[in-house]
């Protein structure tokens, strides 16, 4: 019985050597309905028609393009991946309104990775959005309302919400670089946000700043530069080994608890003339004093609700 058991085990597993893979289905229309995993086999010009539908499974450009002229380019209808295999394989979108249209679609969880993206508008995920290896030029915002999660993303343009990300829990965004020349560089969470190795050039949400939280943030190395209003503003904020500056009203904003390990954060608070007249401008504003250490450096700070031109906080260089 032994023995029998033994052959009956080597022959499922050599059965199971042999089945073959999955087949690919060949993407060759506009409008094509895709069930399984779906490759490209040729540049794809779909000006003129509806989206991609993903019923079930991937779409794989395989180092091709798709170009479309309408808002919905890819529409999955559950979770679902887009990627390029070889890398380099690109969706361009040619009228697409990068504010408006929802691009790409997808009521479950949605992976892209090792693409271009050109134009397109905005990318929704009804849970969480993952994002790794893609370059994003004149996109539109990113949505996952669980959690995103970035990962070496070149997000560049001169549209607003070409770098715009929100989580409704969580950002996570790591070895990335996001600038928008006219527009928005914001990260937003609800929840938390967690920023590593990356930078933020630029734009800003008028409300926000560039990178927000509504309970905390971790800013674990990178740069923050050039925005037109804050850099991070958080309840709870941790910065570490970062650069924030040239920001217009603030480099650092609204946090009740605020650590600052190895890091500059100098040069912010010129951007507006009523800057000290009707708006209280510093490197730091905090609600409470910030614990910084001797690594790292400020010119000025802000006590929030000190009215104008208000109190410091007696811990920077200029204070």
């Amino acid at each position: 019985m032994r023995l029998l058991a033994a052959a009956v085990l080597v022959a499922t597993f050599v059965l199971a050597l042999e089945a073959p893979a999955t087949a690919q289905v060949v993407v060759n229309t506009c409008e094509q309905v895709v069930t399984g995993d779906g490759v490209l086999t040729g540049d794809l010009d779909c000006t003129g028609f509806d989206s991609i539908q993903i019923a079930k499974g991937s779409l794989n450009l395989a180092g091709f393009t798709l170009t479309a002229e309408r808002g919905s380019i890819v529409d999955c209808d559950r979770a679902c991946t887009i990627f390029s295999e070889p890398p380099g394989g690109t969706i361009v979108a040619t009228t697409t309104d990068p504010i408006l249209d929802i691009s790409i679609f997808s009521p479950g969880n949605l992976k892209i990775h090792d693409i271009a993206m050109i134009n397109v508008g905005r990318v929704w995920s009804e849970k969480s959005l993952f994002l790794t290896n893609v370059t994003r030029t004149d996109c539109g915002s990113l949505l996952g309302e669980n959690r995103v999660s970035i990962g070496n993303v070149v997000s560049a343009g001169s549209v607003a919400h070409t770098a715009r990300i929100e989580g409704t829990k969580r950002v996570k965004v790591e070895d990335s670089q996001f600038s928008a020349s006219a527009g928005y560089a914001t990260l937003i969470a609800s929840e938390r946000v967690k920023f590593a190795d990356s930078s933020i050039s630029g734009g800003a949400d008028p409300n926000n700043g560039a990178i927000h939280a509504g309970k905390g943030a971790k800013i674990l190395g990178g740069l923050i530069e050039g925005v037109r209003t804050m850099g991070v503003s958080a309840t709870r904020l941790v910065v570490k080994e970062c650069t924030i500056t040239g920001n217009g009203v603030a480099g650092i904003g609204g946090s009740q608890r605020l650590r600052i390990r190895d890091s500059t954060i100098t040069g912010n608070g010129g951007g507006f003339a009523t800057c000290g007249v009707s708006i209280a401008c510093a490197d730091i504003r905090s609600d409470v004093l910030p614990k910084i250490d001797a690594d790292s450096s400020c010119d000025t700070s802000y006590q929030e609700g000190s009215g104008i031109p208000g109190t410091n906080w007696a811990v920077c260089a200029l204070d």
